[in-house]
């Protein structure tokens, strides 16, 4: 399963920890705690972004764990990450570590994006 913004998203509306904690690199406002900060988090984000997929990568997986290393593709119609998107189309990888509680609840998500290809595919001005 790619973990990419519908399942991310579905995730969050079913079977979670209320005690979750997340990240999400270059994040002004840091790292979010609870499911219900982490929601309106992605709903902004996918709400920029249209027409994406993800192409998974290498995949890691335990009992309590998945290490997802992947290629997301996205059309990026608002400013993505504060970068003007212009509807331009733009690809970069992303890493995602998930823990999960015992009884499968998701107990804490750390992202990471390659910000320095966004930034070439999106410049300022272009």
């Amino acid at each position: 399963m790619a973990i990419g913004p519908y399942s991310i998203l579905h995730l969050l509306g079913g079977k979670n920890s209320q005690e979750m904690h997340g990240s999400a690199l270059r994040r002004p406002s840091g790292p979010t705690q609870g499911r219900e900060n982490a929601r309106p988090f992605y709903e902004a984000l996918f709400a920029d972004l249209a027409e994406s997929s993800v192409t998974p990568g290498k995949r890691l997986y335990g009992d309590n764990f998945i290490v997802d290393d992947s290629v997301a593709k996205f059309k990026a119609v608002g400013r993505p990450f504060g970068l003007e998107g212009k509807g331009r189309t733009v690809e970069a990888r992303l890493l995602h570590i998930v823990e999960f509680t015992n009884d499968g609840t998701i107990q804490r998500e750390n992202v990471w994006i390659d910000m320095a290809a966004l930034m070439q595919q999106l410049p300022p001005g272009a």
